[in-house]
Protein backbone atom coordinates (compact mmCIF):
# COMPACT_ATOMS: atom_id res chain seq x y z
CA UNK A 1 0.00 0.00 0.00
CA UNK A 2 2.80 2.32 0.38
CA UNK A 3 2.72 2.51 -3.17
CA UNK A 4 -0.71 1.56 -4.73
CA UNK A 5 -1.71 4.67 -2.43
CA UNK A 6 -0.46 6.67 -5.08
CA UNK A 7 -2.46 5.43 -7.87
CA UNK A 8 -5.02 3.26 -6.77
CA UNK A 9 -6.02 4.71 -3.65
CA UNK A 10 -9.41 3.97 -3.08
CA UNK A 11 -8.68 0.09 -4.04
CA UNK A 12 -6.03 0.29 -1.50
CA UNK A 13 -8.11 1.94 1.60
CA UNK A 14 -10.94 -0.89 0.37
CA UNK A 15 -8.45 -3.53 1.01
CA UNK A 16 -7.56 -2.72 4.19
CA UNK A 17 -9.04 -5.43 6.27
CA UNK A 18 -9.48 -2.91 9.04
CA UNK A 19 -8.51 0.58 9.31
CA UNK A 20 -4.19 0.50 9.59
CA UNK A 21 -2.75 4.09 11.20
CA UNK A 22 0.86 2.78 12.23
CA UNK A 23 2.96 2.49 9.38
CA UNK A 24 1.92 5.76 7.18
CA UNK A 25 2.51 7.55 10.58
CA UNK A 26 6.17 5.99 10.96
CA UNK A 27 6.83 6.15 7.50
CA UNK A 28 5.93 9.74 7.29
CA UNK A 29 8.15 10.79 10.44
CA UNK A 30 10.73 8.34 9.23
CA UNK A 31 10.53 10.60 5.74
CA UNK A 32 10.23 14.14 7.32
CA UNK A 33 13.20 12.70 9.43
CA UNK A 34 15.40 12.54 6.01
CA UNK A 35 14.10 15.34 4.94
CA UNK A 36 15.82 17.20 7.87
CA UNK A 37 18.80 15.32 8.15
CA UNK A 38 18.74 16.50 3.99
CA UNK A 39 18.43 19.87 4.69
CA UNK A 40 20.42 20.91 7.25
CA UNK A 41 23.51 19.09 6.31
CA UNK A 42 23.11 20.79 2.23
CA UNK A 43 21.96 23.79 3.73
CA UNK A 44 23.86 24.40 7.19
CA UNK A 45 22.22 25.14 10.45
CA UNK A 46 24.36 28.63 10.36
CA UNK A 47 22.24 29.42 7.19
CA UNK A 48 19.38 28.28 8.15
CA UNK A 49 19.41 30.19 11.59
CA UNK A 50 20.34 33.28 9.26
CA UNK A 51 17.52 33.44 7.19
CA UNK A 52 14.95 32.28 10.24
CA UNK A 53 16.56 35.86 11.67
CA UNK A 54 16.26 37.52 8.37
CA UNK A 55 12.23 37.28 8.37
CA UNK A 56 12.13 39.30 11.59
CA UNK A 57 13.94 42.99 10.61
CA UNK A 58 13.29 44.56 13.85
CA UNK A 59 14.80 41.75 15.60
CA UNK A 60 17.85 41.97 13.34
CA UNK A 61 18.41 45.65 14.17
CA UNK A 62 17.59 45.45 17.65
CA UNK A 63 20.24 42.62 17.72
CA UNK A 64 22.74 44.60 15.49
CA UNK A 65 24.84 42.34 12.75
CA UNK A 66 27.46 41.34 15.22
CA UNK A 67 25.09 39.41 17.57
CA UNK A 68 23.19 38.00 14.68
CA UNK A 69 26.88 36.87 12.90
CA UNK A 70 27.40 35.31 16.64
CA UNK A 71 24.10 33.53 16.52
CA UNK A 72 24.63 32.11 13.24
CA UNK A 73 28.09 30.98 14.42
CA UNK A 74 26.55 29.08 17.82
CA UNK A 75 23.86 27.39 15.85
CA UNK A 76 26.18 26.28 12.87
CA UNK A 77 28.47 24.77 15.78
CA UNK A 78 26.19 23.50 17.73
CA UNK A 79 25.69 19.67 18.26
CA UNK A 80 22.76 19.90 20.32
CA UNK A 81 20.74 21.83 18.50
CA UNK A 82 20.80 20.48 15.21
CA UNK A 83 19.55 16.77 17.45
CA UNK A 84 17.24 18.52 18.56
CA UNK A 85 16.35 20.00 14.84
CA UNK A 86 16.22 16.03 13.66
CA UNK A 87 13.85 14.95 17.12
CA UNK A 88 11.47 18.13 16.19
CA UNK A 89 11.00 17.34 12.60
CA UNK A 90 10.37 12.83 13.54
CA UNK A 91 7.94 14.00 16.03
CA UNK A 92 6.21 17.13 14.54
CA UNK A 93 4.31 15.23 11.24
CA UNK A 94 2.86 12.56 13.71
CA UNK A 95 1.58 14.62 16.13
CA UNK A 96 0.37 17.30 14.04
CA UNK A 97 -1.94 14.24 11.75
CA UNK A 98 -3.26 12.77 14.77
CA UNK A 99 -4.66 16.45 16.06
CA UNK A 100 -5.84 16.98 12.29
CA UNK A 101 -7.74 13.61 13.10
CA UNK A 102 -9.31 14.65 16.08
CA UNK A 103 -10.66 17.58 14.62
CA UNK A 104 -11.29 16.15 11.83
CA UNK A 105 -13.52 13.55 13.40
CA UNK A 106 -15.17 16.26 15.48
CA UNK A 107 -16.18 18.21 12.49
CA UNK A 108 -17.58 14.75 11.10
CA UNK A 109 -19.79 14.24 13.65
CA UNK A 110 -20.80 17.84 13.52
CA UNK A 111 -21.78 17.13 10.04
CA UNK A 112 -23.98 14.27 11.14
CA UNK A 113 -21.54 11.32 9.50
CA UNK A 114 -20.72 8.25 11.98
CA UNK A 115 -17.11 6.64 11.94
CA UNK A 116 -14.60 6.23 14.24
CA UNK A 117 -11.30 7.98 15.19
CA UNK A 118 -8.94 4.73 14.07
CA UNK A 119 -11.03 5.47 10.74
CA UNK A 120 -10.21 9.33 10.71
CA UNK A 121 -6.44 9.01 11.42
CA UNK A 122 -6.00 5.96 8.98
CA UNK A 123 -7.16 8.28 6.29
CA UNK A 124 -5.27 11.75 7.70
CA UNK A 125 -2.24 9.30 8.08
CA UNK A 126 -1.97 7.72 4.51
CA UNK A 127 -2.99 11.78 3.29
CA UNK A 128 -0.03 13.31 5.53
CA UNK A 129 2.59 10.59 4.06
CA UNK A 130 1.63 10.79 0.33
CA UNK A 131 2.24 14.63 0.90
CA UNK A 132 5.56 13.73 2.71
CA UNK A 133 7.10 11.63 0.16
CA UNK A 134 6.68 14.35 -2.76
CA UNK A 135 7.93 16.69 -0.35
CA UNK A 136 11.06 14.63 0.46
CA UNK A 137 11.74 14.17 -3.43
CA UNK A 138 11.11 17.66 -4.63
CA UNK A 139 13.20 19.37 -1.76
CA UNK A 140 15.94 16.63 -3.19
CA UNK A 141 15.53 17.95 -6.48
CA UNK A 142 15.35 21.63 -5.43
CA UNK A 143 18.92 20.77 -3.40
CA UNK A 144 20.68 19.17 -6.13
CA UNK A 145 20.10 21.60 -9.12
CA UNK A 146 20.85 25.27 -6.42
CA UNK A 147 23.94 27.43 -6.67
CA UNK A 148 23.25 29.44 -3.95
CA UNK A 149 22.11 27.64 -0.61
CA UNK A 150 22.38 31.22 1.69
CA UNK A 151 18.37 31.75 -0.22
CA UNK A 152 17.07 28.38 0.44
CA UNK A 153 13.41 28.44 3.06
CA UNK A 154 12.96 24.89 4.20
CA UNK A 155 9.56 26.61 4.40
CA UNK A 156 8.89 27.33 0.37
CA UNK A 157 11.64 24.97 -1.22
CA UNK A 158 8.73 23.43 -1.96
CA UNK A 159 7.42 25.74 -5.21
CA UNK A 160 4.16 24.43 -5.09
CA UNK A 161 2.66 26.75 -3.04
CA UNK A 162 1.48 30.80 -3.36
CA UNK A 163 3.61 31.81 -0.48
CA UNK A 164 6.39 30.11 -2.92
CA UNK A 165 6.28 33.14 -5.29
CA UNK A 166 5.85 36.58 -3.00
CA UNK A 167 9.23 38.25 -2.36
CA UNK A 168 10.47 37.54 1.77
CA UNK A 169 11.90 40.82 1.99
CA UNK A 170 8.84 42.89 0.92
CA UNK A 171 5.61 40.51 1.70
CA UNK A 172 4.83 40.42 5.52
CA UNK A 173 5.01 36.67 7.06
CA UNK A 174 1.20 36.32 7.92
CA UNK A 175 0.53 37.20 3.89
CA UNK A 176 2.89 34.51 3.00
CA UNK A 177 1.35 31.93 5.51
CA UNK A 178 -2.17 32.96 4.18
CA UNK A 179 -0.78 32.22 0.70
CA UNK A 180 0.82 29.42 1.76
CA UNK A 181 -2.60 27.97 2.02
CA UNK A 182 -2.68 27.51 -1.70
CA UNK A 183 -1.11 24.21 -1.95
CA UNK A 184 -1.33 21.84 -4.44
CA UNK A 185 0.86 19.28 -2.22
CA UNK A 186 -1.78 20.16 0.29
CA UNK A 187 -5.15 19.60 -1.87
CA UNK A 188 -3.34 16.19 -3.06
CA UNK A 189 -2.89 15.09 0.29
CA UNK A 190 -6.42 16.50 1.21
CA UNK A 191 -7.76 14.13 -1.58
CA UNK A 192 -6.01 10.91 -0.62
CA UNK A 193 -7.57 11.75 2.69
CA UNK A 194 -11.29 12.57 1.60
CA UNK A 195 -11.08 9.39 -0.73
CA UNK A 196 -9.92 7.33 2.90
CA UNK A 197 -12.87 8.72 5.13
CA UNK A 198 -15.41 7.73 2.19
CA UNK A 199 -14.04 4.18 1.73
CA UNK A 200 -13.34 3.16 5.32
CA UNK A 201 -16.71 4.22 6.23
CA UNK A 202 -20.07 3.77 4.58
CA UNK A 203 -21.53 6.20 6.74
CA UNK A 204 -19.57 8.92 5.94
CA UNK A 205 -20.43 10.96 2.31
CA UNK A 206 -18.15 12.31 -0.16
CA UNK A 207 -19.86 16.00 0.21
CA UNK A 208 -19.38 15.61 4.06
CA UNK A 209 -15.77 14.63 3.89
CA UNK A 210 -14.73 17.35 1.55
CA UNK A 211 -16.12 19.76 3.88
CA UNK A 212 -15.10 19.09 7.07
CA UNK A 213 -11.58 18.57 4.92
CA UNK A 214 -12.07 21.71 3.94
CA UNK A 215 -12.52 23.47 6.98
CA UNK A 216 -9.89 22.04 8.97
CA UNK A 217 -7.48 23.20 6.33
CA UNK A 218 -8.71 26.48 6.43
CA UNK A 219 -8.58 26.69 10.26
CA UNK A 220 -4.99 25.28 10.07
CA UNK A 221 -3.65 28.01 7.45
CA UNK A 222 -5.44 30.72 9.83
CA UNK A 223 -3.54 29.65 12.72
CA UNK A 224 0.03 29.62 11.04
CA UNK A 225 -0.96 32.89 9.92
CA UNK A 226 -1.82 34.14 13.03
CA UNK A 227 0.70 32.88 14.61
CA UNK A 228 2.94 34.70 11.87
CA UNK A 229 1.78 37.53 12.54
CA UNK A 230 2.87 37.58 15.96
CA UNK A 231 5.91 36.85 15.41
CA UNK A 232 6.11 39.77 13.36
Amino acid sequence: MLVTIFYAPTDSFRRLARPKWLVPLVASAILALLGSVMVISVVGMGNLTRMELAKRPALVEQLGHQQVDAFVAEAEQSTSRRYFSYASAFAATPLLTAFAAVTTLAGLLVFGAETTYSSVLTACAWGSYCASVVTLAVSGLFLAVVDDYTIVDPQYMVALNAGAFLDSATTPPWVRALASGFDLLAFGGMAIQCIGLTALSSRVTRSQALAVTITVHILWVLVKASWAALLG
